[in-house]
């Protein structure tokens, strides 16, 4: 299991700084009320399909997707993973503005 999050993190961490800068971008349009909070979740998950569309066309992916799958990984597991991990801290920074 350590192994798993351990790849998974090191997975997240070639992806993190675009869900980083989308959770934040949705997060601002939220506080400053030009978005509402079922729009802020769309928009978040069609930054997921955003980030897949610059990964898959990544000359550098084909080699990162060697290493994980010489680890005996799924791609698509590991994209599930790191996604659901990071649309839950989503949803727990979204929590935190809506609070008032």
């Amino acid at each position: 299991m350590i192994y798993s999050l351990k790849i998974t993190w090191y997975f997240y961490k070639a992806i993190m700084v675009w869900c980083i800068i989308a959770s934040l971008a949705c997060i601002y349009y939220l506080c400053s009320r030009q978005l509402n909070v079922p729009f802020a979740i769309i928009c978040k998950l069609a930054s997921y399909a955003a980030i897949l569309g610059v990964q898959y066309l990544n000359f550098n992916a084909t080699k990162t997707y060697f290493y994980f799958r010489n680890a005996g990984f799924n791609i698509n597991r590991l994209y599930l993973y790191a996604f659901s991990l990071d649309f839950v801290a989503f949803i727990i920074l979204l929590s935190l503005s809506t609070i008032r």
